[in-house]
C-alpha cells in the first residue's frame, strides 16, 4: 500500500501497489479551519496498516478506519503541522513537534495527555509501546522512557552507543532497542525493577562510592534502600 495527500485539500489517495487500485478518501473539512493551498497533508499508516493518519489544516488530524473506509477519530487542540504516529493497536495516535508530543486516546476529539521536551532540540526517534502506555526517544544516546497515561517520564538511561537513528519496542513492549548509525544494537528492558537493577549496580560500582566520599557527606555512602539486600530471616 503507499499513500499520499492531495496539495490544497483535506484528502489522501490509498493505493494497493499489487493490484494498481486506488481510491481518494474524503471528508468535509470544518470551515473554521482553512485548508492551506500551499501545503500537502501529512499522511501516515499506522503499524498494522488499518488506519491512515491525516493532518490535513493545521489544526486538525483525522483517523482514517481503511476497512470501512470512515472517519474514526476527529482530532483537535494541535496549532502546528507535526509528525505522526499511532500505537500497533490504534489506542493512542501521538504528534510530535519542535516543543512538545501530544497524545490522544481512542474515541477522543481533545489530547488525552501531552509531553513537553526538555530544553535543546526535538528528538529525531521516537517511539510507542505496542498498546501504546509507553513513549520513548534518544537523544545523543541517552533515552527517556515516559507513561503515555500521565504524559511523565518513568525514567532516563544511557545506552553507550551514541545517537540512535531507530527506536521500537519489542516483546509486546517488554524491552525497546535504540540502533546506532554502525548498527549497532542495545536491547533494554521497560519492566521498571530491570531500571532499579541497573541503577543500584551503577550506585554499587567503586567509582561511585568514590564520588559520594569526595563530594557528599560520609552518611550518604550507603547504598539506596532499595538497592540493599533484603535480611536473611532466621
Amino acid at each position: 500500500m503507499s499513500r499520499t495527500g492531495v496539495p490544497g485539500t483535506s484528502s489522501p489517495i490509498v493505493a494497493d501497489l499489487v493490484t494498481g487500485a486506488a481510491d481518494t478518501l474524503r471528508v468535509k473539512v470544518d470551515p473554521r479551519f482553512a485548508v492551506d493551498t500551499s501545503m500537502e497533508p501529512t499522511v501516515e499508516f499506522s503499524p498494522r496498516g488499518d488506519l491512515l493518519l491525516v493532518q490535513a489544516t493545521q489544526f486538525s488530524i483525522y483517523v482514517w478506519d481503511l476497512a470501512t473506509k470512515q472517519v474514526r477519530d476527529s482530532l483537535t487542540d494541535i496549532a502546528v503541522y507535526a509528525n505522526l504516529l499511532a500505537s500497533d493497536d490504534g489506542s493512542i495516535v501521538a504528534a510530535t513537534d519542535a516543543g512538545m508530543v501530544q497524545f490522544w486516546r481512542r474515541g477522543s476529539r481533545e489530547p488525552s495527555s501531552q509531553f513537553l521536551w526538555k530544553l535543546g532540540a526535538p528528538p529525531r526517534t521516537f517511539a510507542l509501546s505496542p498498546n501504546g502506555d509507553l513513549f520513548a526517544y534518544d537523544r545523543d544516546g541517552k533515552v527517556t522512557l515516559g507513561d503515555v497515561t500521565r504524559g511523565d517520564i518513568i525514567g532516563e538511561i544511557e545506552t553507550g552507543l551514541g545517537s540512535a537513528i531507530g527506536l521500537a519496542f519489542v516483546d509486546d513492549g517488554r524491552a525497546f532497542v535504540a540502533v546506532n548509525t554502525e548498527g549497532r544494537v542495545a536491547r533494554i528492558a521497560t519492566d521498571p525493577d530491570a531500571w532499579v537493577q541497573r541503577a543500584c549496580a551503577i550506585a554499587a560500582a567503586g567509582g561511585a562510592f568514590d564520588r559520594v566520599r569526595i563530594h557528599g557527606r560520609a552518611a550518604a555512602v550507603a547504598p539506596p534502600q532499595r538497592c540493599r539486600p533484603e535480611p536473611v530471616k532466621r
